[in-house]
């Protein structure tokens, strides 16, 4: 197993056909995450995309080194494949350990975003709440709380973040309690990750923070692409102006992750 870097890293995008992903955009440009690859060939027939908890499997399975790609991953890790021939190697590999979910896409071409609409459901905060942009000292801040690190987690530093990412956060009383912010990034689109605090959950806040977050989006012409872990986070895309569900299966490592 080889990891690649660019420009390499093109040598296997057709491993990945099909996979619409930001994530596996983002790795094949550079931008982050890792690629790695079945052999030192350079024919490489297999290959694995990898960024925070998800990993992605291209190619064909049937590859020597294909077992290796699959093998390693930490509980919580979530396995999307390019085709079920994958499903196989992955039940050998962990067994009672794996369990397959189902995930949602939402389909991009009928995706409308009604900037006035959006505009409205960013003014429904509840009363001390505030929105602000999800700035280095932010970023910095959400970093030092499991709940939403994962905003920033997956780049080099909170002043990274700010480079390169985008993110809005509703602030109560100076402290974070929700947000939506880019998870992972390629050219032109950012990958959208929605958390809430426990304890202001219910109360609108994710539908506002990443109804900013889109129109942030909207006036830097970025792409917001939206993949949901579960029905609701995908009906609160649609009520933000995304289209179809599209449901889709992929395996968890370890326990069900809780919120």
């Amino acid at each position: 197993m080889l990891r690649l870097n660019p420009p390499d890293t093109q040598r296997v995008s057709t491993l990945f056909l099909g996979m619409d992903e930001v994530i596996i955009r983002g790795a094949l440009e550079g931008a982050m995450g890792e690629v790695w690859a079945d052999d030192t060939t350079r024919w490489y027939r297999a290959a694995r995309i990898s960024l925070g908890d998800f990993w992605f499997l291209g190619g064909d399975p049937r590859s020597e080194g294909a077992r290796e790609l699959v093998d390693g991953a930490a509980d919580g890790t979530v396995l999307v494949c390019q085709s079920e021939d994958w499903h196989l190697i992955v039940r050998e590999i962990y067994g009672d350990r794996i369990r397959q979910i189902e995930r949602y896409a939402l389909e991009q071409k009928s995706t409308h975003f009604d900037e006035d609409r959006l505009t409205a459901m960013t003014r429904t905060l509840p009363e001390g709440c505030r929105l602000a942009p999800l700035d280095a000292q932010l970023a910095e801040e959400a970093l030092r709380h499991a709940w939403c690190r994962e905003w920033v987690e997956q780049f080099d530093s909170p002043l990274d973040f700010a480079r390169r990412g985008l993110g809005m956060c509703a602030l109560c009383k100076g402290e974070i309690v929700a947000g939506a912010a880019s998870y992972g990034i390629c050219r032109g689109e950012i990958e959208i990750q929605v958390t809430t605090r426990k304890d202001f959950r219910k109360r609108g806040l994710a539908k506002a923070v990443s109804a900013a977050l889109i129109l942030e989006c909207i006036q830097k012409r970025i792409r917001p692409n939206w993949d949901a872990a579960h029905r609701v986070s995908a009906c609160l895309a649609q009520s933000l102006g995304y289209g179809k569900i599209l449901p889709y299966p992929a395996f968890e490592v370890g326990e069900r992750k809780v919120d």
